[in-house]
């Protein structure tokens, strides 16, 4: 809880010093390049389904929801948020959906396409909420790529941690859910994200070769910014998000995190190198 509270608080110093340096730019003629921040949730349960249709609700209002397979709005303006799903579970075809097509906010699902009705393996001896979920069946997939802004992406074949696998086996990963998702849904299949956000330059090769457009990982950045970018940076939602904490979220306010990692890793670097000069 302390945690998530000096998050928010940093971010909201944070949204005032860019909106600042963002004022003082235009001021003298240069302009930020639009962007959006794109969204990843996972299950929504039938409890929070009023409260995840109040976020949609602040989107529509201070933001203009996009496609995340597409980028055409972004020449028009700057605040721009694009809606993704990961794991494929059915509560959100259950909650989910009927509150996004009703808005007509599109939203995108990536599937694990070698988990088809299986309840998640990957949270199995945990305690976490998700694991009692069950991942879509096949017949819902392929209902849910003829739904009015709902697009069908890869989320691997199993949901391994594609770091922890041989090149040869995440190779396959990631190339046969493309096959066997596009053969579901008789359509191609353009976007891809990776398991727990986990991938290095050789997945990001295979992944171009497999015929991929994007991929998304789970680093809050701007996404979009560059119309020819590969990877996309996501920001982690959840319906039960405060509703500051959610506007922060959508308005860039959580951008910050990527570089506390980045200072973290070169703080501990630094120590160890001093740690190691003293002995």
């Amino acid at each position: 809880m302390m945690l998530r509270i000096v998050k928010l608080f940093i971010s909201i110093f944070f949204l005032v010093f860019q909106a600042a340096r963002n004022f003082v730019r235009s001021f003298i003629g240069k302009h930020e390049k639009p962007y959006a921040i794109v969204l990843y949730y996972h299950s929504i349960s039938k409890e929070n389904r009023k409260a995840f249709a109040r976020q949609l609700d602040s989107i529509l209002r201070w933001t203009h929801p996009i496609s995340s397979d597409s980028t055409d709005n972004l020449l028009k303006g700057k605040r721009y948020v694009s809606i993704t799903f990961d794991d494929g579970f059915v509560s959100v075809i259950q909650y989910a959906f009927p509150e996004l097509i009703q808005r007509s906010i599109p939203a995108t699902m990536f599937i694990p396409s070698g988990m088809l009705g299986k309840n998640p393996p990957w949270l199995a001896d945990t305690c976490h909420k998700d694991k009692d979920e069950k991942i879509a069946t096949e017949k819902q997939v392929m209902e849910m790529s003829k739904l009015p802004g709902i697009t069908i992406g890869s989320h691997c074949v199993s949901h391994s941690d594609i770091l922890t696998l041989s090149n040869s086996v995440a190779s396959n990963e990631i190339k046969q859910s493309k096959i066997e998702i596009e053969r579901i849904i008789g359509k191609p299949v353009g976007l891809l994200s990776f398991p727990h956000g986990n991938y290095n330059e050789y997945h990001v090769g295979v992944s171009k070769e497999a015929g991929y457009r994007r991929a998304f990982s789970i680093s809050p950045v701007k996404a979009f910014a560059n119309p020819n970018e590969f990877i996309i940076g996501r920001t982690a939602a959840n319906p039960t998000d405060w509703q500051i904490e959610f506007w922060l979220k959508i308005m860039g306010g959580y951008l910050w995190l990527p570089q506390s990692f980045i200072l973290k890793r070169r703080l501990i670097s630094f120590f160890h190198v001093l740690s190691a000069n003293k002995h």
